[in-house]
């Protein structure tokens, strides 16, 4: 469950950052992304075959990702 509470805390790190255009350029940021992409990439493929949710100003796969994460680590926590 240690891993699940890191993951979420580096997707923390990765939206803060992604707010920040000057950050979104670093290095730092592009090394979170290459850890939290191959699991929200799917996610937000998904949720955008839903009608009207790829014009959503908010990233709803974040969101899902985050609290399917919560949901584990409750569960088995």
């Amino acid at each position: 469950m240690a891993f699940c509470r890191v993951y979420q805390w580096i997707m923390l790190a990765t939206a803060i950052l992604s707010w920040i255009p000057s950050l979104r350029e670093s290095k730092f940021y592009y090394i979170l992304c290459s850890f939290t992409e191959p699991v929200i990439r799917p996610v937000r493929e998904l949720i955008y075959r839903i009608p009207g949710a790829d014009g959503m100003p908010i990233d709803l796969s974040f969101l899902a990702v985050y609290i399917l994460l919560s949901f584990i680590i409750r569960i088995v926590g």
